[in-house]
């Protein structure tokens, strides 16, 4: 019998007894009442008489007198257990046997507070995401159970819903739901099948490779969808790049390249041949140029009959062919090769390259039977490791110019022409390795690349020269002809810096001498061993301000961590000697007003890839009396109005903007003086392979200053000027891509404008689509304006007196 069946029983026969009588009315007595009044009152009809706290009271000690007379008659050891089982159910004592008040329980749950959504990224098909749990509160119990459902096996993708329960010593419990979102936005890992070299016969047109297949991994999906865009109708000859693309079940993709090479086989040692060449051959029998407008370092003694001399060379790192040169060979007149002399530069360390550039002019008329080495390091021949060619450009019995090296298997990356160049005019041929792929030009053409993640043998147990005229190894394969600016160096040239040296040397083949502007481009800046980081949680700062406000005097490095989006509220202000890192994933939105960055009266400030997008008009960089300011990489937009600019520089000393894209300002590149005036106070400014468009002035406004530089920036949709070079000292544009500049509605909208200028250089720009001229030159002195390509114009060039 449970005890609450027993009390039930007890009430019932104790009630009757006169024992309970007598207890009761020994209680009574004490309020002047006997038994038959108070039950009486109790039970009235109406109950008007019935005080609920009194009768609750009564009720209680009626139910002990009870409890304590039943189990008194039981004996002890009824007593002790049952008589604290039906205590606990009135609420008298605890579960420990300590006694309480008689108040009543506690029907209060606990509190679940603290807990945040979680999105993580997927490590597989499933993935185990640590929880942290939540702050649990409650009125009475200290310590509150609490406990979830999460799956111990992880969480599969999508949307998971884990339930955290709290629970008190009372057993009151309350819920609380936590979202777990299990995301993909990992790409997947792609490896590209190994190159292809195909060799065919000159009958060949189409050739169908077998390309392999591509491996690919991803951490959630099993199976990638993997594409490339190989021709559905087959390779020509020639080398051609092959791009794998891998797209997982969520949209993420990753690519990797692959080269597939269609060979023609002939008698010379060549491997590749693209089906184009240079369109910018020189002509007649003048005299070749000089590199990179500098002077000749020395006559070689050129031998007028068969044998050698030594040839002198510039081994410095000033050399006048630019940076990373470690040999220039030059005469006055030229080299002649006779077709059994040479010259020689001694062997030493600086000339073992694993990476390189080696280039020459060139005039033959000599019909070939055997190959004529040009230029060549180590030589050909032995094909035993340390005796294989380290690099070296030749002709060959066709003709036809080859470049490359061998690696210390004796295996050939070699590139061959498919024109012939035996036409007795000087010729510039530059052959380049940067470790992964050998590139050859002749007269500023990329003739062919070829893939090679090798090293070039540099025969570390030889003494061979660098030898120009004939084979290093063996005096056999002699050139005939004329050769002249021979330069090697210790890096792979970019198609720019080709460019430059061979339009550089084109001045005495011209008949002109083009100018140097001068100036030397900022590459990096001074600045403090402090770094300070800025995120949400668990950087050094919360906002960029402080954390450029925290570096020390000598300055530091501020990164912007990712990902993250900054949103600043007001301007930015900069100080001397700090760099500011974008990392990638993070960047800025700004919506308030004046610059989004500023500095005045600054040096020594760099921007890494910033990624700045501004709401309103304004400016986003904005620099004033500043020096040696590099703005690498990012992308700038904006709003039009008010003279905004991605970038402004007034009154700004040695200044590097390059790489980046600007766009949808009033200018979005704008440099000029505070004084509007050409005092010298903007030097040495470089702007540099940029993207930059949608402008409603000019796309480029880069006025009134010394020695100003405008190169390879690829510009387009400007409502006015595409370039504008006006009033400076001293100004190129060069190499620059434009189109649709001035849309036609702007009647002095042109391509690239200057005026007011003395020496400016206009050279290989590409211009298409403009309001009205192509290139206007207005009141300027010392102009050249050369080479330029300029279609689908009103006008082709305009010359304005004043």
């Amino acid at each position: 019998m449970t005890p609450a069946s027993m009390l039930a029983r007890m009430i019932q026969n104790a009630s009757s007894t006169k024992k309970f009588q007598r207890v009761l009315n020994r209680f009574l007595k004490a309020s002047g009442e006997n038994s038959k009044d108070a039950i009486r009152r109790s039970w009235t009809t109406a109950h008007k008489l019935v005080n609920a706290k009194t009768l609750a009271i009564w009720s209680i000690i009626i139910c002990a007198i009870l409890v304590t007379s039943a189990y008194g008659s039981m004996g002890p050891s009824v007593w002790n257990d049952e008589s604290r089982k039906v205590m606990e159910m009135f609420s008298l004592i605890k579960k420990d046997g300590s006694f309480r008040s008689s108040v009543a329980r506690d029907s209060t749950p606990p509190t679940i507070s603290g807990m945040s959504d979680l999105v993580v990224e997927a490590s597989g098909t499933l993935t185990i995401v640590p929880l942290t749990a939540p702050k649990v509160t409650d009125n009475l119990d200290p310590n509150p159970e609490i406990t979830n459902d999460a799956p111990s096996a992880g969480y599969p993708l999508g949307t998971n819903w884990i339930t955290w329960i709290a629970k008190d010593g009372a057993n009151n419990t309350s819920t609380a739901v936590q979202k777990v979102a299990v995301v993909d936005t990992s790409p997947p890992v792609i490896t590209a099948p190994p190159d292809v070299v195909v060799h065919v016969d000159s009958s060949t047109t189409y050739v169908q490779a077998s390309l392999g297949t591509a491996t690919v991994k991803d951490s959630v999906d099993d199976s990638p969808y993997v594409t490339n865009d190989a021709p559905f109708s087959g390779f020509l000859p020639g080398v051609r790049t092959v791009t794998w693309k891998a797209v997982d079940t969520f949209g993420n993709s990753a690519t990797d390249t692959q080269l597939v090479s269609i060979l023609v086989i002939d008698e010379s040692p060549s491997t590749s041949y693209t089906s184009y060449t240079g369109s910018s051959k020189g002509t007649g029998s003048m005299s070749p140029p000089s590199a990179s407008g500098g002077s000749s370092s020395g006559s070689s003694g050129s031998p007028s009959e068969s044998g050698s001399a030594s040839c002198r060379g510039d081994s410095s790192g000033t050399s006048a062919a630019g940076p990373n040169t470690v040999s220039h060979f030059s005469t006055t007149p030229s080299f002649a090769a006779n077709g059994s002399n040479y010259c020689d530069i001694s062997q030493k360390s600086s000339l073992k390259l694993e990476k390189f550039s080696v280039a020459a002019w060139f005039k033959t008329s000599k019909d070939y039977t055997s190959d004529g080495m040009i230029v060549n390091k180590n030589g050909v021949g032995l094909e035993t490791a340390g005796n294989n060619l380290n690099y070296g450009i030749w002709i060959d019995n066709n003709e036809r110019i080859i470049g490359g090296f061998e690696d210390t298997n004796g295996a050939n990356y070699f590139i061959t022409s498919k024109d012939t160049y035996n036409d007795n005019n000087w010729h510039f041929a530059v052959v380049t390795f940067d470790g992964s792929a050998v590139r050859m030009y002749i007269d500023n053409s990329l003739i062919g690349s070829l893939s090679a993640k090798v090293t070039p043998d540099t025969g570390d147990g030889s003494g061979y020269p660098l030898r120009i005229g004939s084979n290093a190894q063996q005096n056999n394969r002699y050139f005939k002809g004329e050769i002249d600016e021979v330069t090697v160096w210790k890096s792979a040239l970019t198609a720019a810096e080709v460019a430059d040296q061979y339009h550089s040397g084109l001045s005495n083949k011209k008949g002109y001498a083009i100018p140097i502007i001068g100036g030397v481009k900022p590459t990096a800046v001074k600045y403090g061993s402090t770094v300070n980081t800025v995120c949400g949680s668990g950087c050094t700062d919360t906002t960029i301000k402080s954390a450029i406000d925290r570096l020390p005097s000598s300055g530091g490095k501020v990164i912007l961590k990712s990902p993250k989006t900054f949103a600043p509220k007001t301007t930015i202000f900069l100080r001397s000697n700090i760099v500011i890192e974008f990392e990638k994933g993070a960047s800025l939105t700004y919506s308030g007003t004046g610059p989004v960055f500023s500095g005045n009266k600054i040096n020594n400030v760099m921007f890494i890839n910033p990624v700045i997008t501004r709401s309103d008009a304004g400016d986003a960089l904005h620099f004033s009396i500043a020096d040696n300011i590099i703005i690498q990489g990012g992308k700038i937009t904006g709003v039009k109005g008010s003279s905004s600019s991605g970038f402004e520089c007034d009154s700004c000393k040695n200044v590097l903007v390059q790489g980046g894209s600007y766009s949808v300002f009033s200018r979005p590149i704008n440099v000029g003086t505070i004084s509007a005036t050409t005092d010298g106070t903007t030097r040495n400014v470089w702007l540099v392979e940029n993207t930059i468009f949608d402008s409603s002035i000019e796309c480029v406004h880069l006025n009134r200053g010394y020695d100003m530089h405008a190169i390879s920036n690829k510009v387009r949709n400007c409502s006015n000027n595409g370039i504008d070079v006006g009033q400076n000292v001293g100004v190129e544009a060069k190499y620059n891509t434009l189109k649709n500049t001035g849309y036609g509605s702007i009647d002095n909208a042109v391509g690239i404008h200057t005026d007011n200028s003395n020496t400016v250089l206009l050279f290989e720009n590409s211009i298409d689509i403009t309001g009205t001229d192509g290139i206007s030159v207005c009141g300027s002195d010392n102009n050249y304006v050369i080479g330029n390509w300029i279609s689908n114009t009103g006008r082709t060039a305009k010359h304005n007196a004043g």
